[in-house]
């Protein structure tokens, strides 16, 4: 496989992770953030980079949800 592919994915999800950690940081500064959130997809990908940026900021308790415990833990 070729390596650009790989750092291309890398770079989309790093971008990706950060987006959602600064729009997710200015969101709470305008709500109260006391909510529950069901995120799926969970164990790697993308949806493991918005697990853990919400985790980073904070305010909410989240619901992972995946195909395997193990990742999600």
């Amino acid at each position: 496989m070729n390596r650009s592919v790989f750092k291309n994915e890398y770079v989309l999800i790093n971008h990706f992770y950060n987006t959602v950690a600064q729009g997710y940081a200015r969101a709470r500064k305008k709500a109260d953030m006391n909510r529950n959130i069901v995120l799926s997809g969970a164990g790697s990908g993308i949806g493991r980079a918005t697990a853990q940026a919400l985790a980073e900021v904070g305010g909410t308790r989240l619901v992972l949800v995946g195909r395997d415990r193990a990742k999600l833990e």
